[in-house]
C-alpha cells in the first residue's frame, strides 16, 4: 500500500515533521518508496499524532529521516509507504 498526500496534506506533514527532533540517518542508504527500509537502519521514530491523522491506514506508523528526505514507513514490515521532502 502506497500513500498518495495531496499538497496541502504534505505541507501539514511538513510542518509536523519539522517541529519534532528526528535524527538523521547517517550512513548512506538509498530508500524507495515500496522497498523495505534495511535493518541497519535503527532511527525508526514513531510518527507525531497529527501525521497519523494525515496518514490514514499505516499500521505502526514509524518515520525515518535520510538526506533531506522523511521516509514514512509502516512499523511492522519496514516498508516505505511515501517520501515527504523536507
Amino acid at each position: 500500500m502506497n500513500v498518495n498526500l495531496t499538497t496541502q496534506q504534505r505541507t501539514q506533514a511538513v510542518q509536523t515533521l519539522r517541529s519534532v527532533n528526528i535524527t538523521p540517518v547517517r550512513e548512506n542508504v538509498t530508500i524507495t518508496v515500496g522497498q523495505t527500509v534495511p535493518t541497519t537502519v535503527t532511527q525508526l521514530v514513531d510518527c507525531p499524532t497529527t501525521l497519523e491523522s494525515l496518514i490514514t491506514g499505516v499500521k505502526d506508523c514509524k518515520v525515518v529521516l535520510v538526506g533531506d528526505r522523511y521516509y514514512i514507513v509502516e512499523g511492522g514490515s519496514r516498508r516505505v509507504v511515501t517520501v515527504i521532502e523536507r
